[in-house]
């Protein structure tokens, strides 16, 4: 399935994507949060499920999953991913990442903004004005974003999703996911074309920074810093762009926790979702919690 790390990764751009920087903190923090796995106990549940947080993709030589993760996964009945990479359907996902057959990307910038996308695309990656013009100029902004997201990591990486899959396959591990792909693809169509491209454009004129806010991400997960990485999202999603953070991370995370409650409560579950869904007062930390559910940090190791 490792082809399917195009989509796995499709939310993870949004913390390099909110550049602009808010002065004011509405940081909410926990306790003894330097933990990306969490034991989810009481609440008339059996036996304990988990919740693990991803950073989707990270460079090889900095992945890390630890045995305490391992053993905690191969304890339980199922895995419970974002999406079951077995139900893509790569064709569908082709079909739905292109605009109207009656759009172009001219319909929704300037054409300074399209000169410089298309010398961006072609001076960092050598890609051809041929390629430019006939495939990314009909596709949704937000695929463009993950063409990008994909250059900052580099080629030599590894994918959580894709390891945990593994993992649950080698260990005859039930697999489900909280959502279906076109779900997905649906969140990401809420958010408005015009407001998409803006962001994309303003993002060109930042990749060096993007390429420092990706490594301080990577180190903080690798601190298994979750109040830092909530902090990013807190004070990057601000103005306009705070309809990023309500439709990618607050209104799925509200959507996900019946489903988790349900899932749990009829077998023992390895949940894992992004990192920047668990920490914060909208995280699903916090939301378990309010449900009468007992979420313990525990070590990876």
């Amino acid at each position: 399935m490792k082809s399917n790390a195009f989509i796995i990764m499709m939310f993870a751009i949004q913390l390099l994507s909110a550049t602009e920087k808010s002065k004011k903190s509405n940081k909410t923090t926990l306790p003894n949060q330097n933990s990306i796995l969490w034991e989810i106990s009481g609440n008339n549940l059996k036996a304990p499920s988990y919740l693990f947080g991803t950073i989707h993709a990270i460079p090889y030589d900095d992945f890390f999953i630890g045995k305490n993760t391992i053993k905690k996964l191969k304890a339980c009945e199922q895995l419970v991913m974002e999406l079951d990479l077995t139900e893509i359907n790569e064709a569908k996902l082709t079909e739905l990442s292109l605009l109207p057959e009656d759009k172009n990307i001219k319909d929704f910038i300037s054409d300074k903004e399209y000169n410089d996308l298309e010398e961006f695309l072609i001076e960092k990656f050598g890609m051809s004005k041929a390629i430019f013009e006939n495939v990314y100029t009909k596709l949704k902004p937000f695929y463009v974003e993950q063409f990008i997201l994909l250059s900052i990591i580099g080629e030599n990486k590894k994918v959580y999703e894709n390891e945990l899959n593994d993992l649950a396959s080698e260990n005859n591990i039930g697999k489900i996911g909280l959502e279906k792909f076109e779900e997905q693809l649906a969140i990401i169509d809420s958010i408005p074309l015009k407001l998409q491209y803006q962001n994309l454009v303003k993002n060109l004129h930042n990749y060096d920074e993007q390429i420092t806010q990706y490594n301080e991400m990577v180190q903080a997960y690798k601190k298994q810093d979750l109040n830092y990485l909530n902090e990013q999202f807190e004070n990057n999603f601000t103005g306009d762009m705070s309809i990023y953070k309500i439709i990618l991370l607050d209104d799925r995370n509200e959507k996900w926790i019946a489903k988790i409650e349900q899932i749990a409560s009829k077998k023992t579950s390895f949940f894992a979702v992004g990192a920047g869904h668990l920490a914060g007062k909208n995280g699903l930390i916090k939301l378990l919690q309010n449900k009468g559910f007992t979420v313990t940090p525990i070590s990876t190791n």
